[in-house]
Formats: structure tokens, C-alpha cells, sequence
């Protein structure tokens, strides 16, 4: 294995995200470890070059998501906008009364809308045959301060019942019967990383939007680091520190817990 390993990624939808690229899968999304290709080959060549491979090296440090109480969270100021921030609550109740999977764009992920029998995406402007099929959930949290309400979206969900949306209705049957199992989740303690925006500050919404939960009362993980050494001209080794971005995320001892 070839170090820096470059991977190839083949049939992936880049997308901007709170205002950061992301990149989601496609039906026959390949990924191709140290590839012979000519890319491959070229960007091996660039990274003999010192300055160049600093700079593909950079070290971004993270920003450690802050636990805090609801009473806390709904009083936060704008320091804190698009930013994230933990919270240990108990979902005490899920809403049943909105519908619990939305239909989305297979090119954008934006919700499309029913036209005609079909779907039609206003952001592509073009009729979506077949559109993929999304979780989305609100549930009431609250700990000994407060109460506020949470949007739970796809992976969430995925993460605490370990199925799809689409699998789900064909299990449950009609589309607009509302699942047992989401009602299991209420009761419980779960740790939930919820980020602040715009309209939470200067609205005062309390309606938020969770981008990662598990199970149980859980702290973030120490930022994990890891050495990358990239060969230079001289063939010496310049070695750099890289955060592994998204595995600084929640306990990893979680996924075992979110499994019983």
C-alpha cells in the first residue's frame, strides 16, 4: 500500500451542504484504492513537489461541539450560528401527525413535489421518475431545563432502527401508516448534536435540526490524528498531522450500543 493513498471515486453526486462540499453516493459508485491510472500517476508526480505536498497536508483543526443544556441551547447568541452544539436529552414523544419520509431528488437531495402522478424537482427543473426516499422526523426532546423540538433526518434515523426508508414501507405496508418502531424511541436517554442556526438566534425557533445522535449519554471522543508521510524529490519524508474530519464526531463505542 502506497502511502499517501488516493482513492478514485466514480459515479458520486458532489453537492454543497451547509455551505460545505459533500460528497453522496449513486447506484454503482465505485471506489478505487491506489488505481493504475494516469490521475493517479500525475498526482503522484505534484506531491514530489515539498510546498504542494504541505499543502494537501494542511492541518485543520476541528471545532469541539460544546455540551450544553436546553435552557442553555435556547439561549445561545450569535457567536454561535452554524454551529454545533451536544445535547444529553430524553425523546419523550415522536409527532405522528406529519408524515415521516419525504421524497427527494436523485440529482440534488432537494424534496420534490407531486406533479401529474410524478415528481418534479423545482431546483433541476426536470421531472424525477423514480426519486429516492428519505426519513424525516420530529421528535419532542427535553432534559431538567426545557423542552425543544428536533428534526431527525435519514441517517439519523438509520443510525437508531439500522433500516432504510424504503424498506420500512414495504414492511409496514400503506405509506401513510405510521410505523411501531418509532415509537419505541421514545423514553430514552440519547446524546444529540444539533446545529444552531440563524433563525434559532435571532428567532428564537426552538425548532432544531440534529446532525448526529446515539444512544445513551455519550462526551465526543478526543480528536483522533493521524501521520501522513508524502515522499519529496529528495526522497526524505515530510511528515504532517491531518484531523480525520467526521471521526471526531460522537463516542465511537456508541454504534455498539445504538445495535442492542
Amino acid at each position: 500500500m502506497e502511502t499517501p493513498v488516493i482513492i478514485i471515486i466514480a459515479g458520486c453526486r458532489v453537492q454543497n451542504f451547509n455551505n460545505e462540499v459533500i460528497l453522496t453516493n449513486v447506484a454503482g459508485t465505485k471506489f478505487y484504492l491506489n488505481y493504475d491510472h494516469h490521475s493517479v500517476k500525475h498526482l503522484r508526480r505534484m506531491l514530489k513537489d515539498p510546498d504542494f505536498a504541505k499543502k494537501v497536508a494542511a492541518n485543520n483543526i476541528s471545532t469541539k461541539a460544546e455540551l450544553l443544556t436546553v435552557q442553555q441551547i435556547q439561549s445561545l447568541d450569535k457567536e454561535f450560528i452554524q454551529r454545533n452544539v451536544l445535547a444529553h436529552v430524553n425523546i419523550m414523544q415522536v409527532d405522528g401527525n406529519q408524515p415521516w419520509f419525504l421524497y427527494v431528488c436523485t440529482s440534488c437531495n432537494s424534496e420534490v413535489e407531486p406533479k401529474d402522478d410524478l415528481y418534479f424537482c423545482q431546483i433541476c427543473t426536470r421531472i424525477v421518475p423514480y426519486p429516492e426516499i428519505r426519513f424525516r422526523l420530529v421528535v419532542l426532546a427535553s432534559d431538567i431545563t426545557g423542552t425543544i423540538q428536533i428534526i431527525l433526518h435519514d441517517r439519523q434515523i438509520r443510525t437508531l432502527i439500522g433500516k432504510r426508508a424504503r424498506q420500512l414501507i414495504q414492511e409496514q405496508g400503506p405509506s401513510n401508516h405510521f410505523p411501531h418502531c418509532f415509537s419505541l424511541l421514545a423514553q430514552k436517554p440519547y446524546t444529540i448534536k444539533l446545529e444552531i442556526n440563524e433563525i434559532n438566534i435571532n428567532s428564537k425557533c426552538t425548532l432544531y435540526w440534529a446532525t448526529n445522535i446515539c444512544h445513551g449519554f455519550k462526551l465526543e471522543c478526543t480528536e483522533d490524528k493521524v501521520e501522513q508521510t508524502v515522499t519529496t524529490n529528495d526522497t526524505e519524508a515530510t511528515t504532517s498531522t491531518v484531523d480525520l474530519q467526521g471521526l471526531s464526531g460522537l463516542n465511537c463505542n456508541s454504534s455498539a450500543i445504538t445495535k442492542d
